[in-house]
């Protein structure tokens, strides 16, 4: 994904004590800061999405598990929206207002993504 390191594993089947989801991101080619801004971003939006993350440095962990089929390929859209769209948004992690517009918009996206709107809006 660019110059970021990122996989992306998951489990997802009928057998619901079996179903995970595991997402890890790491660097960026902006100075450290902004990486971390990064990083904090990501985890705070997959937080909001029932992901358990951690963050040390510039490397997150992200992972949810043990929930039902449906539920989990939902969070899977999640996470590729995530990754589709916080690529470059490293330049612009020193400026609050736009660190807090983006969050606003993609949160809003993938709600809308989420309850079929965005699906709905391309037919």
């Amino acid at each position: 994904m660019g110059y970021h390191f990122c996989t992306m594993e998951a489990m997802v089947s009928e057998r619901r004590p079996e179903n995970y989801l595991r997402f890890t991101f790491k660097g960026g080619a902006a100075d450290y800061e902004r990486c971390l801004g990064r990083v904090r971003f990501i985890q705070e939006i997959l937080e909001r999405y029932d992901f358990h993350a951690s963050a040390n440095g510039d490397h997150m962990d992200a992972r949810l598990e043990g929930r039902g089929q449906d539920y989990m390929l939902e969070r899977l859209k999640v996470l590729g929206y995530l990754t589709l769209h916080t690529r470059q948004l490293d330049m612009i992690m020193g400026n609050p207002a736009r660190v807090q517009y983006y969050k606003n918009k993609l949160t809003s996206d993938i709600d809308r993504m989420l309850a079929g709107e965005l699906e709905k809006e391309k037919a």
